[in-house]
């Protein structure tokens, strides 16, 4: 899987001479077809597997590539060396997904045995992700081999789950394939139903279909409606649109990204921007966020190196090409560099609080972590003269000049599915709609840039006043350390301003022990505990910090945190993390409450008479 999975990554990031390794290994470790007597997940293998065969395929092969965008560099030995070994297993394996969509709604089943197809008794309820996400890839695929019935199979199931929206316009995230009765009402655009919004727009670019755009502007309204919330997106009922969370989900964090493809980039950096405070706020992206209390959900307290919010990133820098978004990204980098790096590799976060690791490290952080925050520093590469649709995987698809499969004349996203009409589509796209000229940099039709948007993100942005007499202030979103994000750093690893931290229980009268070293943040940051006073590490001095202030504070049940603000000074370094085992919150250097006295090598000196007072000066006159 993670082979598969991440060789295009190979391409993108230039390693080209690791390909004839890889695609030797993939030969080798691949069997001729998926002949496998084991149960699969259908969005799983086909976001990963299917789309990272097609989208390697494509790249390695002229005669897909669109016009101007054809990777360079791929040594041309290796390009006439290569056989189409993995089209075809990925119509093999696209062959054996497709039982999964022999249901009487058309919405296929969330799982599927390679060998032996749709199992008895295997679960009715599919999610709304997982069944509306299917579209590249089976449709490319389709497109390739000739053949519509790939295409149909997927766009009937992403229409069959709009067809079934409520009067809102939002969607639930679980439904049953057999009843089409919604079996989950909470409706968000984060997991569970994500990328079915995502396949929409992206859908439209890459086949042209016009339902599909009718789809996704009818939903985008929705979503705007009801779920949008300041900079931030929550989850709602579907039928009433009555919040049920006030949680910033980590999988929504792409939403920007598509916000920014479809023209609406004055939102996408303000959403963009205020996901960015929050990881600034924990040196990492939580999986789940509140906004109305400023804290992590409950249950939703890890990060498993997810891409999305850098891929926001890239798609507003693709957009704009403004020099914010790449300084962004390498300040999450040096923070996944300095929490999440392992000896093999890197790993999952359990808890953003403690920083503590899993033994795990999934694969889009190759195929989509590191790809995006490549791209995103490198304007230079063959996809930035666009052509090509990424996947949600990160998988990048090309578009082909003219559309397909053809779509009866007037067909509406909420007619049944017609798959012997005559086409409509037969030409290129209309270049003169306001959603084309907003996706020419992805479309690559025009070689003259799109122009940027008027606003302009960036840390001199003011927010409105409070009130007139309010004096303005920066947008921070209510998060400290954020007001004014300190982007102008661009090269540096360290963050212009570090927020640290820390949680520990203080009983009735209770205070930590004298010496007790506490490590939090990103690792660099230490306090020294005196009784009850916050006394700052001198170790952050040799660091080449300086110590701004250290605030404490009570955070309820039985619980204080503690804020330490720094700035790098002259010559600062990123600082190794601390010498323990990563990952642990710990104590160092923790002593008994009550420590043993220390010996006394020498007596006490006695006290000394203190000097007589000095007597008062006496005034002198001034004189002229």
């Amino acid at each position: 899987m993670t082979l598969l999975d991440a060789l295009d990554a190979l391409i993108l990031t230039n390693q080209h001479h690791l390909l004839p390794t890889a695609l030797a290994l993939a030969r080798k470790h691949t069997p001729p077809n998926f002949d496998i007597d084991h149960p699969v997940s259908l969005f799983e293998t086909t976001i990963r597997l299917l789309g990272g065969l097609l989208s390697t395929h494509a790249l390695l092969t002229p005669s897909l590539h669109p016009h101007r965008a054809a990777p360079t560099h791929i040594p041309a030995p290796l390009l006439k060396s290569y056989d189409g070994f993995l089209l075809r297993l990925a119509k093999d394996l696209a062959d054996r997904l497709l039982p999964a969509f022999d249901t009487p709604t058309g919405i296929p089943l969330g799982t599927v045995n390679l060998r032996r197809g749709v199992l008895p008794g295997e679960n009715r309820v599919a999610s709304t992700a997982g069944a509306g996400s299917l579209l590249l890839e089976f449709g490319t695929l389709g497109r390739w081999l000739g053949n519509r019935t790939y295409y149909d199979k997927a766009f009937r199931a992403l229409q069959a789950l709009y067809r079934r929206r409520a009067a809102t316009g939002l969607v639930g995230n679980h439904i049953n394939v057999d009843t089409g009765k919604w079996t989950a009402v909470e409706s968000g655009v984060g997991a569970l139903i994500d990328s079915y919004y995502e396949y929409m727009l992206k859908g439209y670019v890459l086949f042209r279909d016009p339902r599909l755009i009718e789809m996704f502007e009818d939903s985008y309204r929705a979503v705007d409606t009801h779920l949008r919330s300041g900079p931030w997106t929550i989850l709602a009922e579907m039928t009433s649109a009555q919040i049920t969370q006030p949680t910033q989900s980590s999988l929504a964090a792409f939403f920007p990204g598509l916000q920014a493809m479809s023209g609406d980039y004055d939102r996408a950096a303000e959403s963009a921007r205020a996901l960015h405070a929050v990881w600034r706020k924990y040196g990492v992206l939580p999986e789940g966020y509140n906004v109305e209390r400023r804290e992590l959900s409950p249950g939703q307290v890890n990060y498993p190196l997810r891409p999305e919010l850098i891929e926001s990133e890239f798609y507003l820098h693709w957009a704009s090409g403004d020099p914010v978004w790449p300084a962004a990204v390498r300040e999450q980098l040096a923070a996944i560099e300095a929490v999440a790096r392992v000896p093999c590799g890197y790993a999952r976060v359990r808890n953003a609080w403690t920083l503590e690791l899993e033994d795990a490290m999934e694969s889009f952080f190759l195929s989509e972590t590191l790809k995006y925050a490549y791209l995103t520093v490198d304007p230079d590469s063959f996809i930035r003269r666009g052509g090509y649709v990424f996947n949600t995987e990160a998988h990048p698809l090309p578009i082909h000049p003219r559309p397909w499969p053809p779509v009866a004349p007037g067909a509406s996203a909420d007619d049944e599915d017609d798959d012997g009409a005559p086409a409509n589509n037969s030409g290129r796209a209309d270049t003169s709609s306001p959603l084309t000229r907003a996706l020419s940099f992805i479309l690559g039709a025009d070689p003259t840039p799109a122009p940027r948007p008027r606003h302009r993100y960036g840390p001199v942005r003011k927010c409105p006043r409070r009130s007139p007499r309010s004096p303005p202030s920066s947008c921070g979103f209510g998060l400290p350390g954020t007001d004014r994000p300190g982007f102008t750093r661009r090269d540096s690893k360290v963050p212009a301003v570090v927020q640290a931290l820390v949680q520990f229980r203080i009983s009735a009268g209770d205070v930590p022990p004298v010496g007790a070293v506490f490590t939090y943040g990103h690792g660099i940051e230490h306090a020294l505990w005196r009784g009850a006073e916050v006394v700052p590490d001198p170790a952050l001095a040799d660091a080449g910090f300086k110590v701004l202030r250290v605030q404490q504070s009570a955070t309820g049940g039985g619980q204080s945190s503690v804020t330490v603000y720094m700035t790098p000074v002259t010559g600062a370094k990123w600082v190794d993390r601390v010498p323990w085992r990563k990952g642990v919150f710990s104590e160092k250097a923790r002593v008994p409450a009550t420590p043993p006295p220390r010996p006394r090598t020498t007596p006490p000196p006695m006290p000394t008479a203190a000097p007589p007072p000095k007597p008062a000066a006496t005034a002198v006159p001034p004189t002229r």
